[in-house]
């Protein structure tokens, strides 16, 4: 999903978790400021059980996302809360430890073709709960420009 898709899916939970097309069930709250849950496709009736969501409120509203695509993560949260460890604490209290505890290690990269300062601020949070790099690769995608895409991991005793 794009950062337009999940900022469209936050704002679907503000306001009640259903849409023509979408429905957000809570599965679990982690906390206070953090739910598990599924998204429902509603016009073919699938739910997508193999890609959960964890939602992040700030106190009445929630302000950003984690979709766990299995073997990576893409993580989003509003502008305006940006810059407040909201995204960190989420990952690292509630989060990471509910995913690593149904398997041993969570891998993530993190794309370069993004807007320089995406690539920064979402390298400092993965750097900030744990997670190592362990791979850097310089990728020509058929333009002249070169950008980084790094790997990390992180494992249940890096917590």
């Amino acid at each position: 999903m794009t950062n337009e898709q999940l900022d469209k899916l936050i704002n679907l939970l503000n306001d009640g978790g259903i849409s023509n097309s979408t429905r957000i069930d809570i599965l679990k709250p982690l906390s206070k400021g953090c739910i598990y849950t599924s998204v429902c496709d509603l016009k073919t009736k699938a739910l997508n059980n193999t890609c959960p969501y964890y939602f992040i409120k700030n106190s009445d509203k929630y302000v950003g996302v984690v979709q766990n695509g299995g073997s990576d993560l893409h993580w989003y949260l509003k502008k305006a809360h940006r810059g407040k460890g909201l995204m960190t604490s989420a990952l690292k209290n509630f989060i990471l430890p509910h995913i690593l505890s149904t398997k041993f290690e969570q891998l993530i990269t993190i794309d370069g073709g993004e807007p320089q300062c995406d690539f920064i601020k979402s390298e400092k949070i993965a750097l900030r709960v744990g997670f190592k790099k362990i791979n850097e690769k310089i990728i020509l995608p058929g333009t002249s420009a070169e950008h980084k895409k790094c790997a990390y991991r992180i494992t249940k005793k890096d917590l």
